[in-house]
């Protein structure tokens, strides 16, 4: 039987050891915090027991939701393939786990032979197995997926994960967005060599199906429901497993909607089934959208594009134009599309945010966003992306209006990954970066199929200090999105500020220009020559977004404080810097937070009054280093 690791609150310890009893009595062995010897290191010997379990349980409740212990033992299950939820009271469990069947032994009375209790032998069963599982036969054809936990299939640990993590948050995310109806998804082999990969596709798809009964269903060639499918899923592999490709086709004439070739990616040797996998679960999302049952049912053309638009969008990087523009096409046919309005308002404001930070003067498509967050309005008055795009048109400061305006967004769509990263930016941006990075990590799991959301947990970690779970996470989410453009980008970033910069830019040429001479030259020998160069050329830029900021950011990194607090005192710099304070809580800046200048700067860019109204200091102000008091040296500033 299985080695079992049970995670829960310690207000629910007679449930874990009644629990822990009737399982043993079962034939498991159970492992729970009582078995923690006296004197051991309580963390170790918790990840040792999570390390040989076969199964992680975990009792959701009202104290366990509210602890990070279950919390991080419960991912760690997730994040591995081997967890089993179970609900001890009538609640929701965490973000990020909801996607998951989950047995309820709310009303479970501690008898070992009970319907709640057999569903939950089942689930272990159906997570440990006998033992792993082989590799489909490409005979073998897919069957319908029936409505309960679906053993993994899977070629490693890497496919295991993704189907945990990647799928999770963005099928959790469609329940709100879809009508009533169940859309059927045929998932077909164009020929006897590519049945393989259609089944990879179908177990990993189809591992979510239980927790979303209402959205899609998955059918096999042989479902009696094939001919009648809405959406066809085809899987085409090469001859030589090294490449591949999905086609989506309509139901009703079999068109082909949408397509894409997949081969395995250079230096990083991704699986195809992986990559493949990936994206159709993002492909389908969107969809599903498109034909929700309910006032949208969008035409064949317009499905087209819409899909080809939403596909690419967290793929392409910052500057989204081309994907605002096919959004638009989108709209003009189907006015009331709430989704594309939604996708819309993001794509423009990560634009306008990119073009505010490459060039000067002010940016023509700032007008567009007002007049659409005008226009989105009549459609939905509470739609948390349009709340979510004003906070891009207001001024920086004071800080408390953009982030009460943020967690307006929130409360209206709390399941938006977009509106919880932007709010993750605003926290980092006032000194609350703990607070912030676990924002970020939220926005991942809500929408774990964005590589953009993973890469902005990314880049948070690093700019938090946290470089090695930074660079960790980076190689995880490579794993699944190789060619993301927005993954290249944060690749650089870290490479550039925490690696070798030559190198940065020899990987990236794109991002060099005259800019990044002077500032790799500067990294490399931080003379007051190649200051001086620097400076120069900074100088003259520095009238438009990120060229401040990028002059505080380099003179931190160097070690220059009293240059750095020069710089700061003209009008200019402090201008920027109310719109690009979070640069101030970077790890180079440690030594310019240990002067108390820095205080009279916080005070010169609206930061003191943030702090002092909210009650929300920043982090580095608990630091028993520092050197001087926060609130004491504010204090003279009024």
């Amino acid at each position: 039987m299985a080695k079992l690791f049970l995670s829960y609150d310690r207000e629910d310890g007679e449930t874990a050891r009644s629990l822990a009893a009737a399982l043993e009595q079962s034939g498991h062995e159970v492992w729970w915090d009582r078995h923690i010897l006296g004197g051991a290191e309580y963390s170790e010997e918790i990840e040792q027991a999570l390390d040989r379990a076969d199964t992680v349980i975990v009792l959701w409740s009202k104290a366990s939701v509210k602890s990070a212990w279950v919390r991080d033992e419960a991912a760690a299950g997730r994040d591995s393939g081997r967890l089993v939820p179970a609900l001890l009271e009538p609640i929701k469990p965490p973000m990020g786990f909801r996607q998951y069947q989950t047995v309820d032994l709310s009303d479970w009375t501690s008898r070992r032979r009970s319907k709640r209790f057999d569903d939950l032998n089942d689930a272990i069963a159906s997570t440990s197995g006998p033992g792993p599982k082989p590799d489909p036969v490409p005979e073998a054809r897919p069957r319908a997926i029936v409505r309960r936990r679906i053993p993994l299939l899977s070629k490693g640990l890497a496919i295991a994960a993704f189907l945990v993590i990647a799928l999770g948050g963005a099928y959790w995310a469609l329940s709100g967005k879809l009508g009533s109806r169940s859309q059927t998804v045929l998932v077909s082999a164009v020929n006897p060599q590519s049945r393989g990969l259609a089944n990879n596709l179908m177990v990993q798809l189809g591992t979510l199906q239980s927790a979303q009964s209402g959205t899609m269903r998955l059918v096999g060639d042989d479902s009696e429901a094939a001919s009648k499918a809405d959406f066809v899923l085809r899987a085409a592999e090469g001859d030589d497993r090294g490449s591949a490709n999905l086609a989506l086709l309509a139901g009703v004439d079999r068109s082909v909607l949408w397509s894409k070739d997949f081969a395995e990616s250079g230096d990083r040797k991704v699986s195809v089934a992986l990559k493949a996998a990936t994206t159709a679960a993002r492909v389908l999302d969107c969809a599903l959208e498109g034909r929700g049952g309910n006032s949208t049912n969008l035409d064949q053309q317009t499905l087209k594009t819409y899909l080809g638009a939403c596909a690419a969008m967290d793929e392409v990087g910052w500057d989204k134009r081309p994907v605002v523009a096919d959004f638009r096409t989108v709209i003009a046919k189907a006015p009331k599309f709430k989704a594309a309005w939604a996708r819309l308002l993001v794509a423009e404001s990560d634009t306008v945010s990119y073009l505010r930070a490459t060039q000067p003067g002010p940016v023509p498509l700032e007008n567009a966003l007002r007049r659409d967050i005008f226009a989105a309005r009549k459609i939905d008055p509470a739609l948390g992306e349009a709340t979510f795009a004003e906070t891009l048109l207001m001024p920086a400061v004071p800080y408390s209006a953009v982030l009460a305006k943020l967690d307006e967004a929130k409360a209206q769509s709390p399941n938006s990954a977009v509106i919880l990263s932007e709010r993750s930016q605003r926290l980092l941006s006032v000194g609350r970066v703990r607070e912030g990075v676990e924002e970020s990590r939220e926005a991942w799991l809500t929408n774990s199929l964005s590589p953009e959301a993973r890469s902005s947990y990314i880049i948070a970690l690093a700019y938090s200090g946290q470089i090695a779970a930074a660079r960790q996470e980076l190689s995880k989410a490579f794993q699944l999105w190789p060619d993301a453009e927005t993954l290249r980008q944060a690749d650089f970033a870290l490479e550039l500020r925490f690696g070798d910069p030559r190198k940065a830019f020899a990987e990236h040429p794109e991002m060099d220009n005259a800019y990044g001479v002077k500032y790799r030259a500067l990294r490399e020998q931080p003379t007051d020559q190649n200051l001086d160069a620097f400076m120069k050329l900074m100088l003259t830029q520095v009238s438009y977004s990120g060229m401040g900021s990028s002059v505080v950011q380099a003179l931190g990194e160097i070690g220059r404080t009293d240059e750095l607090y020069s710089f700061t005192e003209r009008q200019a710099a402090i201008a920027e810097l109310k719109k690009s304070s979070y640069i101030l809580f970077r790890p180079w800046l440690a030594d310019a937070r240990n002067d108390p200048r820095f205080i009279r700067l916080s005070n010169r860019i609206g930061l003191t009054d943030y702090w002092r109204q909210s009650g929300k200091w920043p982090d580095f102000c608990s630091d028993p280093a520092l050197p001087y008091d926060c609130k004491a040296e504010a204090a003279k500033y009024g």
